[in-house]
């Protein structure tokens, strides 16, 4: 990691989100290979950088890539960024992905599972609609 982006990125952390900052992120990891982007990405998620999200969603275009990122930020979520994070996985892999990947981690961390389910309502195409409720069931 070049010492800009890692500026970049450790001022991503320590303030508000700034559009200037998270474009300039976004051009430094698009010239790294995709591992590299994820580890990356999951740093910035356990120091909890408000841009995370926002940056991943411009730069994760491989759905392998998406779902690593979304089963490791799922686990460092908290109430307020899960919204976000569902968007970003329900774009990038689906909602069927984003309910089974649910379902896998119902019996690890219903909190979390429950925060999720708040948003999915909102965020699931009517096609869908089932599987969730079968998800709350559970």
């Amino acid at each position: 990691m070049s010492k800009n982006l890692k500026e970049l990125i450790d001022d991503s952390v320590n303030r508000v989100r700034d559009s200037v900052r998270e474009n300039e992120i976004v051009l430094h990891l698009r010239h790294l290979a995709g591992q590299e982007v994820l580890v990356i990405l999951q740093d910035m998620v356990e120091r909890k950088s408000p841009s995370a999200i926002a940056v991943a969603t411009r730069v994760v275009n491989n759905s392998e890539l998406a779902e690593q990122f979304f089963s490791f930020a799922l686990a460092h979520a908290d109430a307020q960024g899960i919204k976000h994070l569902l968007e970003f996985a329900i774009a990038k892999l689906g909602s069927r992905t984003v309910i089974r990947t649910l379902s896998e981690r119902k019996t690890d961390d219903a909190q979390l599972v429950e925060k999720a389910l708040y948003w999915m309502p909102s965020l699931v195409r009517q096609e869908d609609a089932a599987l969730l409720e079968e998800l709350k069931r559970q």
